[in-house]
């Protein structure tokens, strides 16, 4: 099972237990290692460990008083539609965990009504009473906000959607519209194959440095902008002296001017402030509904019935039973009596 493990956990192509390399590198780790061929991952390895961790999340999530879930609707660049929705949850020992419920291909119609029965079908698949669920985070879409209310559950603006989608009003401006065809425009120029190797030929002989590329962008990260920005202005003067001898100088004008140069120097400077605060607040590391909704709703309830103890215990108050003990979420019997994958998925560091 320690194979499927690594497979699953580092997003490996199942054919790799059929690749040389890999066999010798098992054999001299594994003395005797007899390698496993792809249909026997596939049919065999990667479904039962797949069912083993279903398993063990689904029976963290029963012991769980409350649930809190963040739903997300995209589209891949093949043009398809994909749902994800993950739970975050207090588990036992007293700490805040998240696990991924779905993510699936989603061919069904994007209305509020037809997602609010996704909701429900993902929810039963998993054994979650609708009323354990304390707030759906979403999107700022209409169509997953009116699911979220057809379920009469609370829901909460993502603030990382809420931020791209003010970036996108800002990237509508003019001044920004123009920085951004000439910054694209360098980029684009600067990193032909041809282009290239030259430029960074000339540093080279000039410098005795490597100049680094120009980095990419993603129309949907507003953050994408931030490196390409960086390497422009960071290595402006490097920029100017090779187009300024390449190919005659015919290409000078893909570099912005001075003026060009400030309201970059200080857009950038607004948009680094941003990134901060999103780093800041990426992933488990900020606080949101997700975290805050099951907390308060399981420190009410044990208020609630601390009183209620307190009022039929009159000479003394009761101890507050905070729930779980050392142990997390307890072992996790094989579905086919298999006490090696017993122990490997027992062993799971994400679990």
């Amino acid at each position: 099972m320690g194979v499927a493990y690594f497979v699953a956990r580092s997003g490996q192509p199942y054919n790799i237990v059929t690749n040389e390399g890999f066999k010798v590198m098992m054999g001299i780790a594994r003395p005797g290692y007899v390698p496993m061929g792809r249909k026997a991952l596939t049919e065999n390895y990667i479904p039962r460990l797949y069912e083993a961790t279903r398993a063990k999340i689904a029976e963290a999530l029963k012991e769980a008083s409350y649930v809190a879930l963040a739903a997300d609707l995209w589209t891949s660049d093949a043009g398809d539609s994909y749902m994800g929705l993950t739970a975050h949850f207090i588990g036992t020992p007293w700490a805040l965990k998240y696990r991924g419920l779905n993510c699936r291909l989603y061919e069904e119609s994007h209305s509020g009504v037809a997602m609010k029965d996704w909701f429900l079908e993902i929810l039963e698949e998993w054994g979650i009473p609708k009323d354990k669920v304390t707030s759906v985070t979403i999107d700022n879409s209409d169509n997953i906000r009116l699911a979220v209310n057809l379920l009469n559950v609370t829901s909460a603006s993502c603030f990382g959607h809420t931020l791209q989608t003010g970036m996108d009003d800002v990237k509508k401006m003019d001044p920004v519209i123009d920085m951004c065809h000439k910054t694209h425009a360098l980029r684009n120029y600067m990193e032909g194959p041809k282009v290239k190797r030259e430029y960074k030929k000339f540093i080279l002989s000039r410098h005795n440095v490597e100049p680094p590329s120009l980095p990419g962008l993603c129309p949907t990260r507003w953050w994408s902008e931030l490196p390409l920005n960086r390497a422009i202005i960071k290595y402006e003067g490097y920029l100017r002296e090779f187009l300024a001898v390449y190919d005659s100088g015919k290409h000078l004008g893909l570099l912005l001017n001075k003026k060009q140069m400030s309201f970059l120097r200080e857009y950038t400077r607004t948009l680094d402030l941003l990134d901060e605060l999103t780093q800041g607040m990426s992933a488990a590391k900020y606080v949101t509904a997700s975290a805050i909704l099951p907390i308060v709703n399981l420190l009410s309830a044990m208020l609630d019935k601390a009183k209620q103890d307190a009022a039929a215990e009159p000479d003394g108050a009761p101890e507050i039973d905070f729930g779980g003990d050392d142990d997390d979420e307890g072992n996790l019997d094989d579905v086919d009596n298999d006490k090696e994958l017993t122990t490997k998925v027992n062993l799971i560091p994400w679990l």
